[in-house]
């Protein structure tokens, strides 16, 4: 019940208010599941989303990481949930500037998303779509740094495509 009253305050906008409820879940879940369950993954997955819709990103990676963590542990490597948290992950990376961490996350919650849930499935499109946001919006030299040479051309032919596109609206 914490947990959805946050998630409700967090989809709108009132993060004061979802924070101490967060905080309880997770509290909850570890007095009454353990430090490694994979409920008590979720509840450290949903407060870290609260910080980081917050730009609290350094309260933020650690509970990511810890997700992760106990997803890898208890789920194995090749889990959709193991996906998610690559994902959350990266986007976080994304958010603190850290392009490398960000996409070498992506490229494994894309290749987990794509093994386990297939293609076309909603949330492997999610992930696609986030990594290729991530592409497009960051600063150029960062992706270039972090892309192999023979890809340069096609992502600043895509680049350029894609920013006519977005002045034409």
């Amino acid at each position: 019940s914490y947990n959805n009253l946050a998630l409700l305050y967090k989809s709108m906008g009132r993060y004061e208010e979802a924070l101490p409820l967060y905080q309880n879940a997770l509290e909850i879940s570890l007095e009454q599941l353990g430090e490694r369950h994979p409920n008590v993954a979720t509840s450290y997955n949903n407060l870290a989303s609260l910080y980081l819709a917050m730009g609290r990103y350094e309260e933020a990676l650690p509970l990511y990481q810890n997700a992760l963590e106990i997803r890898l542990e208890q789920l194995g490597e090749r889990h959709p949930n193991v996906a998610g948290s690559y994902n959350n992950l990266a986007l976080l990376y994304k958010s603190m500037g850290r392009y490398e961490e960000a996409i070498a996350h992506y490229q494994k919650a894309i290749n987990i998303a794509q093994q386990t849930l297939g293609e076309n499935h909603p949330n492997t499109v999610t992930i696609n779509n986030n990594y290729l946001q991530m592409l497009l919006e960051a600063p150029t030299e960062e992706i270039l740094k972090t892309l192999p040479e023979e890809m340069h051309e096609s992502y600043l032919k895509a680049r350029s495509d894609w920013e006519k596109q977005k002045e034409q609206g």
